[in-house]
């Protein structure tokens, strides 16, 4: 059990990292929580998009691919 609970929390904290590095989470450019609370939920819809069109693209190595999907 607590293996499985660290794979997740691996998998979590890479995706926390993805959207730190590609996506302006790390160096916001909005103010108020609100408003950083809505930019990370765009952030992550982002990054599920991108996910679910590389699988629809019968490109899944490219799943993780945030900045680019060609």
């Amino acid at each position: 059990m607590a293996e499985k609970a660290l794979r997740h929390k691996a998998s979590a904290e890479r995706a926390i990292s993805r959207l730190k590095q590609h996506l302006s989470l790390e160096n916001h450019r909005v103010r108020g929580l609100r408003n950083i609370a809505v930019h990370a939920l765009l952030c992550i819809i982002a990054m599920l998009l991108t996910a679910l069109t590389a699988i629809k693209l019968g490109k899944p190595e490219q799943i993780r691919a945030i900045t680019r999907l060609t």
